[in-house]
């Protein structure tokens, strides 16, 4: 058993079975099917590192590894998925049984191969902020949000949507006074008619000589001063609500604007929506709960029972924003702060899809938040900037004819292979 722990430690991987059924009687009799639990970037001692492309199949496109039957006279391969013999490259030439590459190394059943492409920009930080909450918790949020600026790489796009009743997008780049532009929250509006009102659609691409989404999306070290005074005299959403209703709170809509934003700017450009919501939303595309206080959230008995208006549709619609932000590149977050439930049972969609995160607390200023959040921002070493912090990763599972994958559970987006 001790070998299974060291492989796991060294590959990230654990199956449920570490032998696969010999017979259709003994798959049948299986409580639990064949699976496997993948890290990626798991962190893995003396792994190894090389500069060069990988090996792969002329067939199935399968990569040369240790388990590969290996003919070193005639400096060929046989592929163990699809048993079809390869020759190696001729940078091969030179290799025998005590002259081994890296590749078929037994001890490196797992290593990155780190390709010579065009390194990616720092990535793009969209926050989006719910004012609707108690302005003690608003104070808390912001402070956390100041505190977190400095953290961010210099060259980093920020950017800044805050909603309530209605959803406003910051220009950053207007420097004479703070300016927003403000969308209807209560209505469903597609991307296209978003982006035409933002000035960000493919005309205004092609009438200006530079990127439209450049006046709400500027690099931190530009912009700080903009961004923290907007932060600083952010305040409540003045828009008055009765006492037996819910505040006015768009939180769909001000995704929606952020996922079309980031659309129609960064189509494949690392970037993260970040949304800070501070309750469950009560109007416009995604409402979870109407704004009448009489109207009580779903519980998890009415989502069995089928007593849920909202439910569906809600989730509906934030799967969709999750495909749409996952065949971008872009990552949706979800930081919520309340004693109540917030609607994240319907908001899930759009982080599972994206590989986001999703935080719980019983208010932002709250230790689980402000742990986590600054957790976010950690650097790949002490020396070194950069974020540890992955994009638009892509699994590829390779297997022989005999075995059928059934599908993923986790934070994934299909292919569509």
């Amino acid at each position: 058993m001790a070998h299974f722990v060291q492989d796991e430690q060294k590959d990230g991987a654990r199956f449920s079975w570490n032998i696969f059924p010999t017979s259709r009687l003994d798959q049948e009799r299986m409580a639990v099917p064949v699976s496997c639990l993948y890290t990626p970037l798991y962190p893995v001692e003396d792994m190894a590192r090389v500069q060069y492309p990988p090996i792969q199949c002329k067939i199935c496109q399968s990569i040369l590894n240790p388990y590969c039957r290996v003919d070193f006279m005639s400096k060929m391969w046989v592929c163990p998925f699809c048993l079809q013999p390869n020759n190696f490259p001729h940078e091969y030439q030179d290799i025998s049984a005590e002259n081994l590459p890296a590749e078929i190394m037994p001890k490196f059943t797992t290593m990155e191969y780190i390709l010579d492409q065009k390194t990616q920009n720092s990535p793009i930080f969209l926050f989006v902020v719910d004012t609707c909450m108690q302005p003690e918790e608003l104070v808390e949020l912001k402070t956390t949000l100041l505190q977190s600026l400095p953290y961010l790489p210099e060259d980093s796009p920020v950017g800044l949507i805050t909603f309530g009743k209605h959803v406003h997008v910051h220009e950053l780049s207007f420097e004479e006074c703070p300016k927003s532009h403000v969308l209807r929250g209560d209505k469903e509006v597609d991307a296209k008619k978003i982006q035409s009102l933002l000035g960000v659609d493919s005309r205004a691409f092609q009438e200006s000589k530079t990127n439209p989404g450049l006046r709400f999306l500027q690099r931190r070290e530009d912009v700080e001063y903009q961004l923290n005074t907007i932060l600083e005299d952010l305040t409540k959403d003045a828009w008055p609500h009765k006492n037996d209703q819910r505040p006015a709170r768009c939180s769909g809509a001000a995704l929606n604007v952020a996922v079309s934003l980031l659309e129609a700017t960064s189509k494949g450009h690392n970037a993260r929506i970040m949304l800070f919501n501070g309750g469950p939303p009560t109007i416009g595309p995604g409402l979870v709960v109407s704004q009448e206080k009489k109207d009580t959230i779903r519980s998890h008995a009415d989502i069995v029972k089928g007593k849920v208006p909202h439910y569906h549709k809600a989730l509906e619609f934030y799967a969709k924003l999750g495909e749409r932000a996952a065949a971008c590149g872009h990552i949706i977050d979800i930081f919520a702060g309340a004693m109540d439930q917030t609607g994240v049972a319907e908001m899930r969609g759009a982080t599972v899809k994206t590989g986001g995160f999703v935080v719980l607390d019983d208010a932002f200023e709250g230790d689980v938040f402000k742990g986590s959040f600054a957790r976010m921002f950690v650097t790949e070493s002490e020396e070194s900037k950069a974020l540890a912090m992955c994009f638009s990763g892509q699994i590829d599972v390779k297997c022989s004819p005999e075995v059928k994958v059934c599908g993923a559970i986790g934070a994934a987006s299909p292919l569509e292979k």
